[in-house]
């Protein structure tokens, strides 16, 4: 394994470099010891690491197989390092095909949940920022050229709701042959049994359209346009939340992008109770008083920014958002997040 040695900041920004051509990368902090705070990627054969520890510490076998290092908090004992291990992934894409009556509050939805929102549709009216403030990008095409238009990332959720049958066939046929994250398609029971029937028949082998969430969203009994796209947007976060991986905020990335000076990175290794935010999420506490991302909000928050503001090397800190301390400031979810602080 080929080692490069790089400080913290440039640590970031080359994790962040490498999100945008990988689907996933697998990452690590070391939890304890002279070495706390110190972080490791992988990438192949190769693995970039901060220059807290030396060169020899990286070579340790512990760090030479990341796909045996499941996600989460691993203690360290005689002759293994404490760590945190993580998966991290681009920003989520939702891509929306057909621009009817559902698609509006399942546009609005994503962008609220943090999703890159595409919406697709072969009609200009129904195609158009104005109608979809809330995407990032808006496309006007038939839905045939659906390979040309999308990128065939895996992160990507797919929301099929065109005005008819055909044209969901024809969507439904080219994401099954992709990688995807989650593809579902509206429909009754019987319509969906007969377009599953037609898209066997048109090649798409039978594991792939097990992979089909059809007829689409959990079942709430959803009636109107927002109840169904509720029913939609949940099912999706929860097939989205059955894997552990992290999302790096993207103004964040764009931070390290484009800015220089001083920082301090604050990410969640653990949480008890029903804290708003779970491990992997981090916030950015900058020089000038500005916050990128989030730990969760409230007295949590506030908290981690006084200490980010006093920090001179990394440490974890608990923060208590229960009893007390939660009602004395008004808060009403309580818990208690484990927060590992490290300066940039």
């Amino acid at each position: 394994m080929t080692i490069k040695l790089v400080d913290k900041k440039t640590w970031y920004r080359l994790l962040w470099g490498k999100l945008q051509t990988s689907d996933e990368v697998r990452a690590a902090a070391v939890l304890g010891g002279p070495y706390l705070g110190a972080r490791i990627f992988w990438d192949g054969q190769n693995a970039v690491c901060s220059r807290e520890a030396p060169e020899e510490f990286w070579k340790q076998d512990c760090f030479s197989n990341p796909e045996a290092m499941a996600p989460g908090q691993h203690n360290g004992d005689t002759d293994r390092v404490p760590l945190f291990v993580e998966i991290l992934s681009r920003r989520p894409r939702l891509v929306v095909l057909g621009g009817g009556h559902i698609s509006l509050p399942v546009c609005a939805m994503g962008k609220m949940l943090d999703f890159h929102v595409t919406v697709m549709d072969d009609r200009p009216e129904f195609a158009s920022k104005d109608r979809f403030p809330h995407a990032d990008q808006v496309i006007c095409d038939d839905f045939s050229h659906l390979s040309s238009r999308i990128p065939d990332l895996p992160s990507t959720y797919y929301v099929i709701v065109t005005r008819g049958h055909l044209a969901d066939e024809v969507c439904a046929r080219q994401i099954l042959e992709r990688r995807c994250a989650y593809v579902g398609m509206i429909g009754s029971k019987k319509k969906v049994a007969a377009a599953r029937e037609k898209l066997e028949k048109a090649g798409i082998e039978r594991k792939c359209l097990d992979d089909l969430h059809a007829p689409i969203g959990l079942k709430i009994g959803a009636q109107t346009p927002s109840e169904i796209a509720v029913s939609i947007m949940a099912e999706i976060i929860q097939v989205k939340n059955r894997v552990s991986s992290c999302v790096l905020d993207p103004e964040i990335g764009a931070w390290l992008e484009e800015e220089g000076g001083k920082a301090v990175m604050a990410e969640i290794l653990d949480k008890k109770g029903s804290a708003p935010r779970g491990p992997g999420s981090r916030m950015a506490v900058l020089a000038d008083g500005r916050c990128l991302g989030s730990v969760g909000g409230g007295l949590a928050e506030y908290e981690t920014v006084q200490e980010a503001k006093q920090l001179v090397g990394s440490r974890i800190k608990e923060f208590r958002m229960d009893g007390r301390e939660s009602a004395s400031s008004g808060m009403i979810c309580g818990g208690i997040i484990m927060v590992l602080l490290e300066p940039l």
